[in-house]
């Protein structure tokens, strides 16, 4: 879905460039391009994130609430993945520097609005980590802070299909949980069978998480443009995309806390097509209620 929007803002920007003009490898990229690199950072922002808080509660687990573990690093790190760690953080500091330059191009806005930050903050404090540098995107900007609504309607482009994708990342990783409980149940006995049984379904679980994290970043980006949207179809655009409360993240035939095995409520998140882009019908189910639950 965010692919499809993509494609479509592509084609967009081929029809209407000068194929003559002249370039240089920063002005080459286009602000739909700049949008795009800044949520895939955020992502990354998001992962690094998630790996040094769960590495703050093991070595200090008073300062920090972890919410998500990867599984990517264990309750005793080894040197190997300390160093991987820090060669990503350097690596995701690299980028940003490359994309903030592309950045200011496009938005001369937020590298003023850097500078307050910068300026608000207190003196002395140890300097920003890479996942901790604020990438002020256009939904970060109010609309008197940013000239014109071009970047926002290619954000808004882009964050609906983040959104869709997120949804359906979901529903792949909750039918993968679904399905690990029923062969844990089926065929694990013993302690090690258990054990290997309950680290699978932690490690899809936190994909499970990390999609679910994403689609609420995406659905609160979308809720901050729409209110600056001159465009009047944002509201039915936004009708399937609902605010994702941790109630609402549950299998498909997982019910309500209380309810019976013959009548349970099933989540929104499973009525929600692929999205108006993708060819959708808002109206329609999800293509993961058409197969049966595992």
């Amino acid at each position: 879905m965010e692919y499809a929007a993509r494609l479509e803002i592509s084609k967009e920007v081929e029809a209407t460039e000068d194929p003559f003009a002249t370039t240089t490898a920063v002005t080459d990229v286009h602000a739909s391009v700049m949008i795009s690199m800044g949520m895939q950072l955020e992502e990354d922002q998001s992962v690094v994130s998630s790996l040094n808080c769960h590495l703050l509660l093991i070595f200090n687990p008073v300062r920090c609430q972890l919410g998500e573990d990867d599984g990517n690093i264990g309750l005793h790190p080894t040197s190997k993945q300390l160093a991987e760690l820090s060669e990503r953080s350097n690596r995701l500091r690299q980028k940003l520097a490359s994309w903030i330059e592309i950045q200011e191009l496009h938005m001369p806005e937020a590298c003023l609005c850097c500078k307050q930050l910068e300026k608000a903050a207190p003196d002395g404090i140890a300097p920003r980590k890479s996942h901790q540098i604020p990438l002020v995107l256009p939904s970060s900007l109010q609309k008197v802070q940013l000239a014109g609504n071009e970047l926002r309607e290619y954000e808004w482009h882009l964050r609906e299909g983040q959104a869709y994708d997120a949804l359906h990342e979901m529903w792949q990783h909750l039918c993968v949980c679904a399905h690990c409980y029923k062969n844990k149940d089926r065929f694990s006995r013993g302690v090690r069978e258990n054990l290997r049984s309950q680290s699978a379904i932690k490690k899809v679980q936190a994909r499970v998480d990390r999609a679910a994290r994403k689609y609420r970043v995406a659905q609160a980006a979308l809720l901050s443009l729409s209110e600056d949207m001159g465009s009047g179809d944002w509201k039915e655009r936004m009708k399937p995309l609902k605010e994702l409360e941790p109630g609402n993240v549950r299998g498909l035939s997982d019910g309500l806390e209380g309810e019976s095995e013959g009548k349970r409520t099933i989540s929104w998140i499973w009525l929600v097509s692929y999205g108006p882009m993708a060819g959708g019908d808002e109206e329609q189910t999800s293509e993961g209620t058409h197969h049966s639950s595992p």
